[in-house]
């Protein structure tokens, strides 16, 4: 038991890893992808070519008392899940001009850190980097031959257990995603998945524009469907979704510089009501939206008023049915009547 008490102390990893160099991440990122990296950009990383080659990434570290990682592995990681992460390290580390990289070193003594660099991180949007994992999941389960529907949503479950998230935070970046693809891929999507975006940009300044825009999101809709439904479980989190495609539209929160919103922004109502028919959304759940906005200000009322046939065709739809279950009721009650007379 000592034995084994001294392994564990020799094998602690609370020590600070210091972060890379923006140039080395860089380089990593490409190498990872299968691509060439610049020159001047491996130079800048600064790479042991002694110890790595070439065509690696990477410096002769000391040894140390920190974890092997792959010891605590359950599976290795896949190119494409260690091109990701390089990305998003890549997105979040500082310049080199910040101070970040010691020049001269290009190993791990230069590889310094600092506090601004710890704030930084600490900064980051918990919404907006949960945003980003489940379109980088779902992107990466659409690009599989064969999915099984299920083996999808155990994916998305472990994310949203793992972020301490609810099932409409995941449906919502569902549906974003989906609408995100009517367009042409994003500068940082990875190669892999620009097939599954617009091969060019629609043309939202005509009505055919605007008409094959919702074509293609209709059609996405209909195949993926399943998923958004097995993670909406009851009429909050169907309200939740309609907030988010507002949110979407106007380009706040997490989708602040997006770019894409505006296009669908026009075409609300006409989502709205795709996702009725299509049974993603109910009547009680588009009621309860629009109730919750007819108290709100002005400006927050933009969507509402976008929507406002379709929210009264509803209204009209339900009363209706209040009326049809009343006169049953009235019918029951006279049937009763007559037979304790009999």
């Amino acid at each position: 038991d000592d034995d084994n008490d001294d392994d564990d102390d020799d094998d602690d990893s609370t020590g600070n890893v210091e972060r890379p160099s923006q140039a080395a991440l860089a380089a990593a990122s490409a190498l990872a992808l299968g691509r060439a990296p610049p020159r001047d950009l491996l130079l800048s990383a600064g790479f042991d070519v002694a110890a790595v080659g070439e065509d690696g990434a990477g410096y002769a570290w000391a040894v140390s008392d920190l974890r092997d990682a792959e010891r605590y592995s359950v599976a290795p990681l896949r190119k494409t899940q260690i091109a990701q992460e390089l990305m998003r390290m890549v997105a979040t580390a500082p310049s080199a001009t910040e101070g970040s990289h010691v020049e001269g070193t290009g190993g791990a003594a230069g590889a310094t850190g600092s506090e601004d660099e710890e704030n930084e991180e600490a900064e980051v949007d918990p919404s907006r980097r949960f945003k980003q994992e489940v379109q980088e999941t779902f992107l990466r389960c659409m690009n599989m031959p064969n999915l099984e529907m299920s083996n999808l949503v155990v994916e998305l479950n472990g994310l949203r257990l793992a972020e301490n998230k609810t099932f409409s935070d995941c449906a919502c970046f569902l549906l974003t995603t989906l609408l995100s693809r009517c367009f042409t891929a994003p500068s940082d999507a990875l190669d892999e998945y620009r097939n599954l975006f617009a091969a060019a940009p629609p043309d939202t300044s005509s009505t055919e524009g605007k008409l094959a825009l919702l074509s293609r999101f209709k059609q996405l809709l209909a195949q993926w469907r399943p998923i958004l439904n097995k993670f909406l479980k009851d009429t909050d989190d169907q309200v939740e979704l309609l907030l988010t495609l507002e949110e979407y539209c106007a380009e706040e929160g997490v989708f602040k510089g997006e770019m894409n919103g505006r296009h669908f922004s026009e075409l609300f109502a006409h989502v709205l009501k795709a996702l009725y028919d299509a049974d993603v959304v109910e009547t009680e759940a588009v009621l309860a939206w629009a109730s919750e906005k007819e108290h709100a200000a002005e400006e927050e009322k933009v969507f509402l008023k976008k929507a406002a046939r379709i929210v009264e065709q509803l209204q009209q739809q339900d009363d209706d049915d209040d009326d049809e279950d009343d006169d049953e009721d009235d019918e029951d009650d006279e049937d009763e009547d007559e037979d304790e007379d009999d």
